[in-house]
């Protein structure tokens, strides 16, 4: 919360939470002492959280809660950790704002539902920059305002067969400027896939494009 003069402003943001990723809900008893900035008290509990990141929530819980309350506490305390486990689902599906940033995060989650879906490595590598290609061409493209808009993402894998890629978006296209850096984007990606399309109109653009499937590696 801010505080401006008598009125009070609640500061809002968003996030995504990644697969794998572990949320850690508290009450205010656990990081707030007296005589000591709050600020100190997240950064403890931030320190005593990355310490085993990926130990099983009941271990991660009684860790924090030592840590926190060793030196004693003035309040109750409430503390949840719950852990975002990675679901083998047959098809992925991002819905994010057309930022650059968010392409990182793109990747990322891309490349951990494919790992987690057998995919092997030489198509990961295809799969992760065609579908960077496709998303980075809506962000610098489809929108005339940086982040004004979103980026849809849906890729199928049947277990045997190629990955199928969509992606879509709901701007007008900007024609390419001489002066734009790049132009690269769909050439790599009809490059490295197969059955690529681009349908566009009044509502949007749906790029679609498939990955082929290198045979599983040994071992």
């Amino acid at each position: 919360q801010l505080r401006s003069g008598n009125a009070v402003q609640v500061a809002q943001a968003t996030t995504v939470i990644e697969p794998g990723s572990t949320l850690i809900a508290y009450t205010d008893g656990l990081v707030e002492r007296r005589r000591r900035p709050l600020s100190d008290g997240f950064g403890a509990l931030a320190q005593a959280a990355a310490e085993d990141p990926r130990a099983p929530v009941e271990t991660m819980c009684d860790r924090i809660l030592s840590r926190m309350t060793s030196s004693g506490n003035e309040d109750d305390v409430v503390l949840l950790c719950l852990r975002c486990e990675p679901v083998p689902a047959d098809t992925y599906r991002r819905h994010f704002p057309a930022r650059p940033e968010e392409l990182r995060r793109l990747r990322a989650s891309v490349g951990t539902w494919a790992e987690g879906r057998g995919v092997p490595a030489p198509t990961r590598r295809r799969l992760l920059l065609g579908t960077g290609e496709a998303c980075a061409n809506v962000v610098q493209h489809a929108y005339a305002d940086p982040g004004e808009g979103h980026v849809e993402v849906e890729i199928t894998d049947d277990g045997a067969g190629d990955l199928r890629v969509l992606v879509r978006d709901r701007g007008r296209w900007r024609p390419a400027s001489t002066t734009d850096a790049g132009g690269y984007g769909t050439g790599i990606i009809v490059a490295l896939a197969e059955g690529f399309s681009r349908e566009g109109g009044e509502k949007g653009t749906t790029v679609r494009f498939a990955v082929p499937r290198d045979p599983a590696e040994p071992g």
